[in-house]
């Protein structure tokens, strides 16, 4: 009798401390993200973090499955991404360009549109896709 509730004693605890939910939305502080999208136009370096933070929470294990049509990989991965993110209900996300940016690492764009008492704040996000790493946060900017 005892060996079976020592048993079910570590099964419990297994449960309660071993399992980590996939739902991403719940890491993502949309209400921190927004305040932080809508702050400023020239963005300074601890608010780029707190977007970067949050950001992270949930591309962190957006890796690159490259295919025939998709080389780099990350189409899929912007399209799991814009999924998460449709729990920030007050903030819009829009493919801008993909692969656009060809600098050291390729970046692509992001229009991010949030709401500011009622007026709509419209900026860009920044990802590094490259095919040797994860979906990847990279800045931020303003729409010319």
């Amino acid at each position: 009798m005892k060996n079976q509730q020592l048993i079910l004693l570590i099964i419990l605890t297994g449960l309660l401390f071993g399992c980590k939910s996939d739902n991403h939305k719940n890491d993502l502080d949309c209400e921190l993200l927004n305040k932080s999208i809508v702050s400023q136009i020239d963005y300074d370096d601890n608010t780029v973090a707190i977007i970067k933070t949050e950001i992270d929470k949930i591309t962190a294990d957006l890796s690159p499955v490259p295919t025939s049509t998709d080389p780099p990989g990350y189409l899929a991965n912007f399209n799991e991404l814009f999924k998460r993110l449709e729990a920030c209900g007050n903030i819009k996300f829009e493919m801008h360009c993909y692969g656009c940016i060809e600098t050291g690492i390729p970046q692509s764009e992001v229009v991010v549109i949030a709401d500011s008492s009622g007026v709509q704040i419209k900026r860009i996000f920044d990802f590094y896709t490259s095919e040797k790493m994860n979906l990847t946060f990279s800045g931020v900017h303003n729409i010319l």
